[in-house]
C-alpha cells in the first residue's frame, strides 16, 4: 500500500512539473488565455509552413539541376564510349 502511495505522489509531482499542467492550470484562472495560446501556435506552426515550403522550392530546385547535370554526363559519356568503339 506504501509504494502505491508512492508511485501516485511521485505521478502527481511530475504532473505538476509539466508544461501541460502550467498551462492547465493558467487556462482555469483565465479561460481568455486558451484562445491567446492557440494563436500564438497557428502563428508558429504558419512560420513554419513558409519555411518547409521555402525549402521544399530549394530542394525541388536543386534536384532538377542534379538531374540536368546527371542527363548532360550520361549524354557525354554515351558519346565518349561511341568514339572509343568506332577507334577501335
Amino acid at each position: 500500500m506504501e509504494l502505491e502511495t508512492l508511485s501516485v505522489l511521485e505521478a502527481s509531482n511530475r504532473l505538476r512539473d509539466s508544461a501541460e499542467f502550467e498551462l492547465y492550470e493558467l487556462i482555469a484562472k483565465q479561460p481568455e488565455m486558451l484562445d491567446r495560446v492557440v494563436a500564438k501556435q497557428i502563428a508558429e506552426i504558419e512560420r513554419e509552413i513558409a519555411e518547409l515550403t521555402k525549402e521544399t522550392e530549394r530542394l525541388g530546385a536543386e534536384i532538377e539541376e542534379l538531374r540536368a547535370w546527371r542527363q548532360k554526363s550520361s549524354v557525354k559519356f554515351a558519346s565518349g564510349l561511341r568514339l572509343l568503339r568506332t577507334e577501335f
